[in-house]
């Protein structure tokens, strides 16, 4: 009922054919806060005011239920798009594959260490447009290596952590599983939204940021928008130990669907506090970068995109 409503003060607005017939069409994916999500987002709320009005529904109860709505994370409300200057351009006579991305690699890292030595280059998250042919998504996420151990190291997506948020307070807490298995050596993960998910679709989300994974036992990761930095900063007893960035490679309303979003992000430490958030153990060997890039390549427009996984180490130039 609420939805039909919905076109009485917002008619739907003509679409040129061309979008659905065109042939970048079946192999893209579109950015879902079109107006047909506002328009969901609109009924929703209108159908939860009418409950409180003439059902007599709990303001508190409602204000629970609205939170799904959110069109962004509260907590994200200050975070500004900026890209590092540190990343550095694809270069177009490399190959898309673990020799060429690894050098993309290295070349970001070294990079990186020429900014800040009190900084550590946690995670990054990317997507890199070769030509309208061919993309690569990449990712990569520190990782400790243990002495005489033979399990693969792997990137975890949505894995033992969860945000938890209260209402609109701009602040997430992180849940992190004690499971040992979870235990593996993978520095961060992107954690799964425990109960503010409305946002979960947006650009952003789609790519994710990796949180640093806390396991020093009876301490609390933190993470928020500090004001005036414009950046995502996570605390541990009110002790920033880093923070998280994000930025548009480009802006394009749909991108392959191979690719998570055309958004980019990025995570940072401080060297001085990783032992406020992690805990060295004996059988550490090294440090390395844990990759995973998916390559996509057509003939053509008219073609959809093979695509091809990557998972590979780099060690960093000591």
């Amino acid at each position: 009922m609420e939805w039909s409503n919905t076109f009485e003060y917002l008619p739907s607005s003509e679409t040129q054919i061309g979008y659905f017939l065109g042939s970048d069409r079946q192999r893209s994916t579109g950015q879902f806060y079109t107006q047909v999500s506002h328009r969901g987002r609109s009924a929703y709320l209108r159908t939860i005011e009418i409950a409180k009005k003439f059902y007599d529904m709990p303001d508190t109860y409602a204000e629970h239920l609205s939170i799904l709505a959110l069109p962004i994370e509260p907590a994200y409300t200050g975070f500004k798009p900026r890209k590092p200057f540190w990343l550095p351009r694809w270069d177009r006579n490399s190959t898309a594959d673990i020799e060429g991305i690894t050098k993309f690699v290295k070349i970001a890292l070294e990079n990186f260490g020429l900014i800040d030595n009190s900084q550590e280059l946690l995670t990054f998250s990317i997507p890199i447009k070769i030509d309208e042919h061919n993309w690569i998504d990449l990712s990569i996420v520190r990782a400790a290596i243990f002495k005489n151990s033979g399990k693969a190291l792997q990137i975890e997506e949505r894995s033992g952590c969860i945000t938890v948020g209260a209402l609109i307070d701009p602040e997430l807490t992180y849940e992190f599983s004690n499971d040992d298995e979870n235990h593996s050596g993978v520095m961060a993960t992107t954690p799964y939204p425990l109960n503010r998910y409305g946002h979960w679709h947006s650009d952003m989300e789609s790519r994710g940021l990796y949180v640093p994974k806390c396991d020093v036992e009876g301490k609390k990761l933190i993470g928020k928008t500090t004001d005036g930095e414009f950046r995502f900063c996570y605390y541990v007893d009110k002790s920033k130990i880093g923070f998280s960035s994000f930025w548009f490679s480009e802006w394009q309303p749909k991108h392959p669907k191979g690719v998570r979003s055309l958004c980019g992000s990025s995570t940072v430490i401080y060297k001085d506090k990783l032992g406020d958030w992690y805990t060295e153990k004996e059988l550490v060997a090294g440090f390395v970068y844990v990759c995973k890039a998916n390559v996509l390549s057509s003939e053509d427009s008219y073609r959809d995109f093979d695509e091809q996984e990557l998972n590979f180490i780099v060690a960093p130039n000591i």
